[in-house]
């Protein structure tokens, strides 16, 4: 995968949320960051919310929920990708993917790990 892939569960019956690669694979692919995407609420963190237009899956507003941001591998994302257990959607705009990242910089609730490899890339300019 790369920086700004979505994918959804092939199993409809776990979840139906979009995740994007938000960290960059390239640099590490041992450590990928992953968060997914959740209808914005009152209750939600508000450190990056999405609109309609902002990505096709996108229909409504639409919040990166970080406190459930993962670390996996590259090559366990691939394996799950190859066995149908995931299904890649169009990535995000390279736009969106800065958005996201710059939420992640100011997110409230985001685990350490996920946390570091982003800062290890260079990748939290909170601007």
């Amino acid at each position: 995968m790369k920086a700004g892939d979505t994918f959804v569960s092939a199993d409809r019956s776990l979840e139906s949320h979009v995740w994007v690669v938000v960290s960059d694979p390239d640099i590490d692919p041992h450590r990928v960051v992953i968060a997914n995407m959740t209808t914005y609420t009152i209750d939600r963190e508000a450190a990056c919310v999405l609109q309609p237009g902002d990505h096709p899956l996108v229909r409504h507003e639409t919040c990166v929920n970080y406190r459930m941001a993962q670390v996996a591998t590259n090559d366990g994302l691939d394996r799950l990708v190859a066995r149908g257990s995931l299904r890649l959607k169009q990535p995000v705009s390279a736009e969106v993917l800065d958005r996201i990242r710059q939420g992640a910089a100011r997110a409230r609730w985001i685990d350490d790990a996920c946390w570091q490899v982003l800062e290890q890339q260079g990748l939290l300019d909170s601007q």
